[in-house]
């Protein structure tokens, strides 16, 4: 079952990434919560009734692009949102060549940065995605089909 976020829900979110992220998020789309604590951004000629009474026929499972995950205490943005917006933000956590390879082969980095939660990992000018950054290392949410092997 899908949920349209309303504005409030919306400003809220704003509110995190600006906060979390450092950067300005305009939202002239649909946020739609679905299981598993998933927000996913809608841009298509659908309404907010309309997505809501087709779920209701169809059960929609997916539907426009994952945005972030979201719980109570965590908001995480996906790979696709964090290469889409990522280079606006001001908040990051810079890694070296060596740990930028093993990043991108999903390997989480044991890296000392003094900073816990989520941040966007950045190597040079490229946003690689988005991590935990806890006191000993930084973890890894590089979806398995955009990993790359290690040679």
């Amino acid at each position: 079952m899908i949920e349209i976020l309303k504005r409030n829900d919306k400003e809220k979110i704003k509110e995190i990434v600006s906060k979390n992220f450092g950067f300005k998020l305009d939202i002239p789309f649909h946020l739609i919560k679905q299981a598993k604590d998933k927000v996913r951004i809608y841009t298509g000629n659908l309404g907010a009734n309309d997505l809501v009474t087709l779920d209701r026929i169809l059960t929609i499972d997916s539907i426009g692009l994952y945005f972030a995950f979201s719980k109570v205490n965590e908001f995480r943005l996906s790979f696709d949102a964090s290469i889409l917006y990522g280079r606006d933000s001001r908040e990051f956590i810079e890694l070296t060549e060596k740990e930028a390879k093993e990043w991108l082969s999903g390997r989480d980095i044991d890296k000392k940065t003094g900073k816990k939660g989520y941040f966007l990992i950045k190597y040079m000018q490229d946003i690689l995605g988005c991590g935990k950054a806890t006191n000993e290392k930084l973890l890894n949410f590089l979806p398995k089909e955009r990993r790359i092997p290690l040679q």
